[in-house]
């Protein structure tokens, strides 16, 4: 099998990934692998290199990187007959977690050059596909934030801190299969899988594999609710809580008056004032460990 690796050198923390390339390398002479390898230098660069890679006849693209490096892959491949292999090297690690595939680097390469796929859904919006989570309102705004710090969960914590004090909610009108209603809220996340990332669990019901989504949705909690939300997330009991809403859904519209921020598994959109979101299932091949998830 002909096969691509897409190395992001610059995924998760600053130096944490100085040696993936060589490791990399190093793996595929001693497979004696039929591989190119492709090094990532900008946003939007890996989006071009799997355009280019299903252009020359690759049959598996294996991603070494973060959500947002494999959502710009995913994107390019989506649909077609081509499979994707997931070595996780971001600051999160989310669609990685929620298939079982496991962080350390040399037990992600075995996989991704394994022989197990699975199909599993994704999220539409207009042209762009989500693969892990989309979010609308603080989430996105806590994204775009973290995109200028330094890497990790104590920067990413950091970051939703200081977007919480000073941010404003929205009214949304928000439309699911047909269903409408009219809500002031602080954020909305469509997730087709069940985690933001390390551990922190949005929707922990979620499955990239029943053709549904789990939407969450919540106006701006006081900070002690806020403590309780973090500690709801990283122990998967947010859709216990009182002040959060949690609903399956498969089209979902939300419009408002005033434009608002969102992001496609961590990368910022351009602001809008109307999404329709759609669920196309079984429509990526991806090289799994072999285990349910």
């Amino acid at each position: 099998m002909k096969i691509a690796f897409i190395v992001n050198p610059k995924s998760g923390k600053a130096g944490k990934n100085n040696e993936i390339l060589k490791i990399v390398r190093e793996f595929t002479r001693g497979r004696g692998l039929d591989a190119n390898i492709f090094v990532t230098k900008h946003k939007g660069h890996p989006n071009r290199l799997a355009e280019d890679a299903k252009l020359a006849g690759f049959k598996r693209i294996i991603v070494v990187g973060g959500d947002g490096t494999i959502n710009e892959v995913a994107n390019a491949i989506v649909g077609s007959e081509i499979e994707i292999g997931i070595v996780p090297c971001g600051s999160g690690n989310g669609l990685a977690r929620h298939l079982n595939i496991p962080l350390d680097v040399d037990r992600a390469l075995n996989i991704a050059t394994g022989c197990s796929i699975e199909h599993i859904d994704c999220g539409k919006v207009g042209d762009r596909c989500f693969f892990n989570v989309m979010g609308i309102g603080i989430d996105a705004a806590i994204c775009r934030s973290f995109e200028n710090s330094n890497r990790g969960l104590f920067s990413y914590i950091k970051a939703g801190l200081v977007t919480f004090n000073r941010y404003k909610t929205n009214i949304y009108k928000i439309v699911v299969d047909g269903k409408s209603t009219r809500n002031e809220l602080c954020m909305i996340a469509i997730a087709n899988s069940s985690q933001y990332g390390n551990s922190a669990y949005i929707a922990p019901s979620a499955s990239v594999r029943d053709g549904i989504f789990r939407m969450v949705y919540l106006n701006k909690p006081s900070w002690l609710r806020l403590l309780l939300l973090a500690y709801r997330l990283f122990f998967q009991t947010i859709e216990r809580a009182n002040f959060v809403t949690s609903l399956d859904a498969k089209s979902i519209l939300v419009s408002s008056n005033d434009s608002f921020l969102f992001h496609l598994d961590g990368e910022i959109q351009p602001a809008t004032t109307h999404l329709e979101i759609s669920l196309i299932p079984s429509c990526l091949r991806v090289v799994s460990n072999g285990e349910s998830f």
